[in-house]
């Protein structure tokens, strides 16, 4: 008889391979936030930008994680993934005897993404489009479409109408590389 082993999915298996990353403390810990409506966004945005970082991104090493909302339940209801990212409750166990149980759905994936963009090289939508995760200095927002409040908020705001979708992922990506340069020159500009 063939012992059969129970696989993870494709982006459970590359979360736990981000999460065992080494994050070097000089290195560029910056989250990208995308701020849209649903229907503006192809569903797989947060992913290609990833993916276009982990080439493109030298300082990373191919460390960015596209967060969908799929793996973000997959955390979310996995007691293991939550107690490995020590999320399981005050006293760390998993058994959800702590403060885990008293949180709202909602409230447990904002946890869930605080610990998330702790560690950097993350690239999710915010839960709702004028949400302002994370709390976070290093938090490059985009913002998708035509709201008025995106462009008060946002780094770079996009108008799915007058750009090709399929070159989302590549301007995100290109803008974040520019802006975290940018942000790296300023810290390391001498004092005047």
């Amino acid at each position: 008889m063939l012992n059969v082993l129970p696989t993870m999915s494709a982006p459970v298996s590359e979360f736990c391979q981000w999460l065992l990353q080494d994050n070097s403390p000089n290195a560029r810990l910056s989250s990208i936030v995308i701020h849209a409506e649903a229907d503006l966004v192809v569903p797989t945005l947060v992913e290609e930008i990833s993916r276009y970082l982990n080439e493109y991104d030298d300082e990373a090493g191919g460390c960015w994680l596209g967060v969908s909302s799929g793996l973000l339940e997959a955390i979310a209801t996995d007691p293991h993934l939550t107690q490995w990212m020590d999320l399981g409750g005050c006293c760390g166990c998993s058994r959800g005897c702590c403060s885990q149980v008293d949180q709202s759905d909602e409230q447990k994936r904002a946890s869930i993404l605080k610990a998330l963009c702790s560690r950097g090289h993350l690239v999710f939508r915010a839960p709702t489009v004028t949400s302002y995760l994370p709390p976070q200095a290093r938090a490059f927002h985009v913002g998708i479409g035509h709201r008025n409040e995106l462009a008060s908020r946002c780094h770079i705001t996009l108008d799915p109408e007058m750009i090709e979708t399929g070159r989302l992922p590549q301007i995100v990506a290109d803008v974040y590389l520019e802006w975290s340069l940018s942000q790296d020159c300023a810290r390391c500009a001498p004092m005047r």
